[in-house]
């Protein structure tokens, strides 16, 4: 799957409850822009980094009506170096993940929305 690709989407049992899953990074093996995915309507949010890999990525958003992959964005949280499980709860409109430093392996990241 390419990075920013849509994996499933769940209804929940409460009314108007709903998930969304994307992938973020699939089999990286370098540094790269990320690719954003538009979360306006997920307040919380969870990324599942997983792989071997000696890396550094950074979670960026923006609030931008529209953005293109080449811009950075703001980061929030530290820098991720190790596999590992981010949860997010703030009101952004953009989110992804950007491998800024790369030495060797091979990087994935699950992005999971949930609505309220």
């Amino acid at each position: 799957m390419p990075n920013g690709d849509f994996i499933d989407e769940k209804r929940g049992h409460k009314v108007g409850a709903w998930s969304k899953s994307y992938k973020l990074l699939d089999n990286q093996t370098a540094t790269g822009t990320g690719k954003w995915i538009d979360v306006s309507l997920f307040p919380r949010l969870s990324i599942h980094v997983y792989g071997t890999f000696n890396a550094t990525m950074k979670v960026m958003v923006s609030n931008d009506p529209s953005i293109v992959d080449a811009t950075d964005g703001i980061q929030v949280g530290a820098d991720i170096t190790a596999p590992g499980f981010i949860a997010l709860e703030l009101p952004a409109r953009w989110i992804k993940l950007k491998p800024t430093a790369f030495t060797s392996g091979n990087i994935y990241a699950n992005l999971h929305g949930l609505s309220p």
